[in-house]
């Protein structure tokens, strides 16, 4: 009889082992943009509760591409049914699609946030049995939450994704044409600059030119002058030549009248 009551003690509490290590973990969901600040905040606030790969685990899901151009990514349709179906069944208005981080936990908590009692939500899902909504979304199975049909929001969501990428395409479009406008303004900015710059340097070398011809007239002209100096002979020494032949002339002219004079 003791032998029995033992080996159901031991099988219970075996029972109850195998149960606890077989409990599955909480996936807890983080839909991103790569490079997104926020979303690395996230990240490490969740991976520093004690309960990390104890009761739940993280799965990343790229919401977008990146955080700068917002090009959609690769569970972008699933982000949106996932949100959708939290707003439009059990009021989830925090959750939104159209920013990062969106972080949803079993059935009991979705919203874009860096913060809130992760731990104690994690808790009640692990211990209650986790609802994995974003699983059974993904799955596409109906019911996921209380009149979820899959083919609907799916429908939906894809429209979604068209609009949204035609939206990026025309953004980028247009991106591209007005940096194609931007070129052609530099350009000429830059060509009329040139011309500028040609032009004034042009004037500047006229100018040099213009007062080096003049300052070689000029003193081509002030050698002429002194040439024209050299060649004249000077006018005095003409006059004293003359003035003495009148002189020697009335000097003779009077020693000729004095000697008659003195003949007769």
């Amino acid at each position: 009889m003791k032998k029995i009551i033992v080996f159901l003690i031991s099988s219970f509490f075996l029972l109850m082992g195998v149960s606890a290590e077989e409990k599955p973990l909480v996936n807890v969901y983080v839909f991103e943009a790569g490079g997104c600040p926020a979303c690395e905040r996230v990240l490490e606030n969740l991976k520093s509760l004690e309960s990390y790969n104890k009761k739940f685990q993280i799965v990343e899901k790229e919401l977008y591409v990146d955080h700068i151009n917002w090009q959609t990514g690769r569970d972008f349709v699933l982000g949106v049914k996932v949100v959708n179906a939290f707003n439009n069944n059990n009021g989830f208005e925090k959750a939104s699609y159209n920013k990062t981080p969106l972080v949803v936990i079993s059935d009991t908590f979705a919203a874009n946030t860096t913060v809130g009692n992760f731990e104690e939500i994690i808790d009640e899902a692990y211990e209650n049995g986790t609802n994995d909504v974003v699983e059974c979304i993904s799955e596409h199975k109906d019911n996921c939450l209380a009149g979820y049909v899959d083919a609907t929001y799916e429908s939906n969501a894809q429209k979604v994704l068209a609009s949204r990428n035609g939206n990026t395409t025309t953004k980028t479009t247009q991106k591209e044409s007005n940096t194609g406008e931007d070129t052609s303004i530099m350009i000429m900015t830059i060509s009329i600059l040139i011309i500028l710059l040609v032009f004034i340097s042009l004037i500047a070398v006229n100018k040099n030119l213009s007062e080096k011809i003049q300052k070689e007239e000029k003193r081509k002209a002030e050698l002429a002058k002194e040439e024209a100096k050299k060649k004249v002979p000077p006018k005095k020494a003409t006059t004293k030549k003359a003035t003495t032949k009148k002189t020697s002339t009335k000097k003779s002219a009077t020693k000729k009248s004095t000697s008659v004079k003195k003949e007769k």
